[in-house]
């Protein structure tokens, strides 16, 4: 389906909150199992309503998701992947 012209605005409205509220914010899109790549142009909306900077696209073939050991069952991934992940998101600046 992808993001909507609804969904959008809504997310337009979300960062004029950040922003409004000087938001410290990343958005990770976290790695699937199945190995699955987050929709391209949905990363593009995003990227250009939060900017790039702040946008983190774990998903598709990856470290992560190639080590099926990092996973649970197909929808949830260890807790150690998701420190990882903090830990690289909040070491960029």
């Amino acid at each position: 389906a992808g993001i909507t012209p609804e969904f959008l605005k809504m997310l337009t409205e979300i960062k004029e909150i950040f922003e409004h509220n000087r938001t410290d914010y990343r958005i990770l899109i976290c790695p699937a199992y199945n190995q699955k790549i987050f929709n391209r142009e949905d990363l593009s909306k995003l990227q250009s309503i939060f900017g790039e900077q702040y946008i983190f696209d774990f998903s598709g073939m990856n470290e992560i998701s190639v080590n099926k050991s990092n996973y649970y069952d197909e929808f949830h991934f260890k807790r150690y992947v998701g420190a990882r992940m903090m830990d690289k998101i909040y070491s960029v600046q």
